[in-house]
């Protein structure tokens, strides 16, 4: 879980994965004293001890689906 106000700054995140996962699920939520405007997920990568597995990027990038979530254009 990440909890907490960044300032309009990007903060990278990383979480260790169960051996087998083959699907992340994000989500977000807020509570009354929230403000501001949501959460930004980008340069996703899922990574083992050999290299790369995937990356949201490139190729990758039409393997993510934002299921209730909008593109941003900003």
């Amino acid at each position: 879980m990440v909890t907490g106000y960044g300032g309009r700054e990007w903060w990278t995140v990383s979480v260790d994965l169960p051996a087998g996962a083959t699907h992340l699920r994000w989500s977000s939520s807020a509570d009354v004293t929230s403000q501001g405007r949501g959460v930004y997920v980008d340069k996703i990568h899922a990574m083992d001890q050999d290299g790369m597995l995937f990356s949201g990027e490139g190729a990758d990038a039409g393997r993510v689906v934002a299921s209730g979530w909008s593109v941003s254009h900003t």
